[in-house]
């Protein structure tokens, strides 16, 4: 029997097997008794059925016929592709359930929405290779939530002074010096807004790191991680990527949340309450 097509092997189904064979013996018998009506249709000779007799005999005997004839259709070659679409689709909701995917959306669509999500949280990590769409998008949720209650931020950006700036930025379709301004113009936002925010009575905490060679954009809320998906390289402004969205203990969501713990990010260019600890790699 295939390990991938478990409905291939009729024997291991009795109950098929009794349904078939109970098709084709009707539909022999019912042929066999359809020939012999016929040999006794109403006319002119020895014993003949009556014509009312004649047309119900016909009609059953007909209908009993398409009826297993029918079936053995069905058992012979919708069942099997029905099967084989119902074992596919089962397989993929158990890989969804599996990792945890909940959303796929178009980055230049309508993207995935974490504004919910963030004003609740507690804490929040991103890695954003171009800081000042992350901000644009995320840092007003951030601030409401630092402001309400005790919130832990942590921003990686691509490392300005690092030697894979120019990769990077060609991946995001801009000039190095282009995603370097960029960056400065982000952090001096944050500062400037989380200074603004007075948020030292809630015991909040934020800092912004530099990694070498982000690869991909992610964020992580608590639990939920949502990874964002470009062409690696010479990406052109306006064209499509690809959001994927994780949520709960699944497997793929730790994963994303471990790429943070994991990775080789530089000193901080910027943290707030000024010499604070690293809430997140002092918790590891």
């Amino acid at each position: 029997m295939s390990k991938d097509q478990p409905w291939v092997d009729a024997s291991l189904n009795p109950f098929r097997n009794r349904l078939a064979g109970t098709a084709i013996v009707m539909s022999i018998a019912s042929t066999g008794f359809l020939i012999l009506v016929a040999w006794r249709s109403p006319g002119d000779g020895g014993w003949r059925l009556d014509e009312t007799t004649y047309a119900v005999l016909t009609s059953l005997l007909s209908t009993v016929i398409s009826i297993g004839i029918l079936s053995l259709i069905w058992e012979y070659f919708l069942r099997r592709s029905y099967a084989r679409s119902l074992h596919h689709y089962l397989s993929l909701k158990s890989s969804l359930v599996a990792t945890g995917l909940t959303e796929v959306s178009d980055t230049n669509e309508e993207q995935i929405d974490l504004h919910t999500e963030l004003g609740r949280a507690s804490r929040i990590r991103c890695i954003a290779r171009n800081p000042i769409d992350w901000n644009l998008r995320h840092l007003n949720a951030v601030m409401k939530a630092a402001q309400s209650r005790e919130v832990h931020v942590e921003i990686v950006v691509p490392n300005p002074d690092g030697l894979h700036l120019a990769a990077v930025a060609s991946s995001l379709g801009l000039g190095e010096q282009d995603l370097a301004n960029n960056i400065s113009t982000a952090i001096d936002t944050i500062k400037t807004r989380w200074q603004q925010a007075n948020v030292v009575a809630s015991n909040s905490t934020i800092q912004i790191a530099t990694l070498d060679n982000p690869l991909y954009d992610a964020t992580v809320v608590d639990d939920l991680a949502v990874i964002e998906l470009t062409v690696s390289t010479n990406h052109r402004p306006g064209r499509s990527g690809l959001a994927f969205r994780f949520d709960g203990q699944g497997r793929v969501a730790a994963w994303v949340r471990s790429q943070f713990d994991e990775a080789k990010v530089g000193p901080a260019l910027w943290a707030a309450p000024p010499g604070s600890r690293d809430y997140f790699r002092s918790q590891v």
